[in-house]
């Protein structure tokens, strides 16, 4: 526990205040992967495409089961949300 003598003690009741917990993102931390070179991987949009495939191509279909990195925009978000990558 950390002290906080600029607050005083009277503002806490003589107790100590509590540095806040970190928390993972869960939702995040299940969709995204670290490679070995300390890049994020992701899966691609439609990486089920279980959902009305009538109207897309096979071509199509295969392109999403592969994975991508996440772009350099969205990275420091995502590292945020899952501290541990």
């Amino acid at each position: 526990m950390v002290q906080v003598e600029e607050i005083g003690k009277s503002a806490l009741h003589g107790k100590e205040a509590v540095v806040p917990k970190i928390r993972t993102r869960k939702a995040v931390a299940k969709r995204v992967k670290k490679t070995g070179t300390g890049k994020l991987k992701r899966m691609r949009e439609f990486s089920g495409c279980h959902h009305i495939r009538e109207k897309k191509s096979p071509k199509r279909t295969r392109k999403f089961r592969k994975t991508t990195l996440v772009s350099a925009a969205d990275e420091r978000m995502i590292r945020l949300c899952v501290p541990g990558l």
